[in-house]
């Protein structure tokens, strides 16, 4: 398979197979661009969620986490001294949204922020958390500062042209009458696409011509624990998941995880997974026994209901495709996408909600995809 990405794109862009040519055929027609608004919009409202006393959340409103264009979760836990934050979420002004909640509950001041991974809708607002903490220690894997300075630290010398020039993206797809993975635009995807377009030129565009990004100045392999008074937080990281080195956050006495986009609520992202390894990760989050789970999007739970969901659905769906690919040796990736469709979940995760539906499409075509590149031993994704 060759993965297709509009890599200037926000958020969790990915095309892949055949539904990727199609996209970025599209993407390549210039049509007329609206006007730039001359107001500056600002981030969606986020609901401030206390997972347990001392322990909070910000999660963006569940319409606007099924869109192409995310804010991921935050977590911020207060000690008796200081707070420690967990990812930094989409823009400047979004991290500063939620900074203002913070103030609501506590004066302490955030000197530690752990990141889950690299993508930019987890790490494009660090930014306001240095101004607001001058000094403060940012926090990932190896793998994460490195993909960061790779892919996230370009992202400050786009022109207000190159942002135009995605903006003109955007509206010919919506020319179109399609979304990123080439479906006819339904009343309900094209109001969702209205939604996007709006934010990323009224909101996101403008702000993106002044970022200012920090690479992390502490990393670790595997494991990192950090004590503030008697608690303790840990930063595990157990491999390859949505990318090549997310981390999560452990409060084993609160029995609080915060995954990033290991876990994503209503329906995974499968775009960049090695699914046997993001497999293993799922299940060693699972042997934590969490009582709390806060994904990268989604909604919280304190529960593990969704993520033995989430692992068996993966399981199934890999030991159907490593099967059959075994059976014929001739099975082409495309002939294996709309064989194995997985339905017996599909009303799981969709409860028959058409975007969720979208979402859920999206990932069972990546993790079939995936499963059948490792089965063929094939695979290049990082």
């Amino acid at each position: 398979m060759t993965t297709f990405t509009i890599p200037a794109l926000p958020g969790k862009f990915i095309a892949t197979g055949a539904r990727g040519v199609a996209i970025l055929a599209i993407a390549a027609v210039v049509a007329p661009s609206q006007a730039p608004a001359t107001v500056r919009a600002g981030p969606p409202p986020f609901s401030w969620i206390e997972v347990v006393p001392g322990v909070y959340a910000t999660v963006e409103p569940r319409a606007l986490a099924l869109s192409p264009f995310v804010h991921g979760n935050s977590v911020f836990v207060v000690t008796d001294s200081e707070v420690v934050a967990f990812d930094a979420n989409h823009a400047a002004s979004a991290a500063r949204a939620t900074l203002t909640q913070l103030r609501a509950v506590t004066a302490n001041p955030v000197r530690t922020l752990a990141l889950s991974h690299w993508h930019g809708d987890h790490t494009l607002g660090i930014q306001a958390f240095v101004d607001a903490f001058p000094g403060i220690r940012i926090i990932a894997t190896d793998s994460t500062r490195n993909d960061m300075v790779r892919a996230v630290v370009p992202l400050a010398k786009r022109t207000a042209a190159d942002m135009e020039k995605i903006n003109r993206r955007y509206d010919s797809l919506a020319t179109a009458g399609v979304d990123l993975a080439g479906r006819p635009l339904t009343p309900a995807r094209r109001e969702q696409w209205r939604q996007t377009r709006d934010a990323y030129r009224r909101y996101y565009s403008p702000e993106a011509l002044e970022f200012r990004i920090y690479p992390p100045t502490t990393t670790f392999a595997r494991e990192m624990t950090l004590w503030s008074g008697s608690t303790e937080i840990q930063l595990l990281s157990f491999g390859r998941g949505d990318t090549r080195g997310d981390a999560v956050l452990w409060l084993p006495r609160e029995r609080v995880l915060a995954t990033g986009d290991v876990l994503v609520d209503p329906a995974p992202y499968s775009g960049a997974q090695h699914p046997g390894e993001w497999l293993e990760f799922l299940r060693s989050m699972r042997a934590l026994n969490p009582l709390h789970i806060v994904p990268g999007h989604g909604n919280v739970m304190h529960d593990t209901k969704y993520l033995d969901l989430v692992i068996a659905a993966t399981d199934s769906t890999i030991r159907v495709v490593r099967r059959l690919a075994a059976a014929d040796p001739a099975l082409t990736e495309d002939a294996m996408a709309k064989r194995v469709t997985m339905e017996e979940f599909r009303q799981q995760f969709t409860h028959g909600d058409p975007l969720t539906d979208d979402r859920w499409l999206d990932f069972v075509d990546g993790l079939v995809r995936g499963a059948f590149l490792e089965a063929r031993g094939t695979s290049g994704r990082k």
